[in-house]
């Protein structure tokens, strides 16, 4: 590369670029601009229920920026203990505070979409430590009670029950004892709620898919639309790339990176599938795209895998300025 393509990569991994980025994202939540109040009823296993709002609009942007900050300390925990991106550079959180907060609803919608994604990295982080572990049915128990208890309240947690038990594959613990305790996770919410006659078998409804239509491609605006599309974009491309040049690489690394690599292949399915309510799934896709797009920087950094950064900042840039 040119000496002042040099100096622009390692700008973009320095701290100073993330910062900017991280300032950038936490400036637009608290503008309010790409907040929206969710006016539409959850559904999950436990039956419907209203949209929870908290009393003011400060109130809401505040709880969005404790739920982002959260994420991105999971993230960088996971980044720290498991070395997914192999780069100590914190671009990855920049740009998730960027993306999740340039997306109109994605950080609103009563926070359905941010404790979604809190959730979900939560179970990841437990995910990976039971890799080749003898007996992990505890930690693999406490995952699908976990992601069970979520769909009691909206059927979206349900949706990566499916993941998860292939990620125990990929962890290379997948066992009858692991299946059970999956299965036993998976029960024991509902069961606890069925047990306190908090629910029964009439408050049970059936997921609400909301197909990518041209009915539902009219309720997003242009804005919205072009983050969502971009992001589910940059998510496969990125990941798809990432995992074939993980190839090479020791079996461990390639089983934190497989279940990861599925994890965004994953959410950006849904999306598609389920593109009605696809700010529920933002914040995570968000999150896991910003990580991909680290790991395709750092190795293709001698190949100008800057251009990749620049014009997915600038993407999501411009994307604020069509609110």
């Amino acid at each position: 590369m040119k000496p002042i393509e040099d100096k622009i990569t390692r700008f973009l991994r320095g701290r100073l670029y993330a910062t900017l980025l991280f300032l950038a994202g936490i400036a637009i939540i608290a503008s309010g601009v790409a907040m929206t109040t969710a006016t539409i009823p959850t559904a999950g296993l436990a039956g419907h229920f209203p949209p929870v709002s908290l009393p003011s609009p400060t109130l809401d942007a505040a709880a969005a920026i404790a739920a982002m900050l959260a994420t991105m300390l999971l993230m960088l925990l996971i980044n720290r203990f498991f070395n997914i991106l192999r780069t100590s550079s914190k671009l990855f959180i920049g740009l998730y505070a960027l993306m999740a907060a340039a997306t109109p609803g994605a950080m609103g919608e009563a926070l359905n979409g941010p404790i979604l994604a809190l959730a979900a990295m939560v179970a990841l982080v437990i995910m990976y430590t039971t890799y080749q572990r003898s007996l992990p049915t505890r930690r693999i128990f406490l995952v699908f009670t976990l992601m069970s208890a979520g769909a009691c309240m909206q059927w979206s947690y349900a949706a990566f029950l499916p993941m998860f038990l292939m990620g125990c594959g990929q962890m290379r613990c997948l066992t009858f004892r692991s299946i059970l305790a999956a299965g036993v996770g998976m029960l024991t919410p509902p069961w606890i709620l069925w047990g306190f006659s908090l629910i029964g078998p009439g408050d049970m409804v059936m997921p609400d898919i909301a197909w990518p239509t041209a009915t539902v491609f009219r309720q997003f605006t242009s804005a919205q639309l072009l983050a969502t599309i971009a992001t589910v974009a940059i998510a496969i491309l990125a990941t798809l790339y990432n995992t074939i040049r993980m190839f090479g690489l020791n079996a461990q690394t390639r089983a934190f990176n497989g279940i990861f690599a599925t994890l965004t292949l994953w959410t950006a399915l849904l999306t598609i599938i389920d593109f009605g309510h696809a700010a529920t799934y933002m914040p995570l896709l968000t999150a896991l795209t910003a990580m991909q797009a680290t790991l395709f920087f750092r190795i293709c950094i001698e190949r100008r895998g800057y251009i990749g950064v620049i014009v997915l900042t600038l993407i999501f840039i411009s994307v604020f300025f069509m609110i």
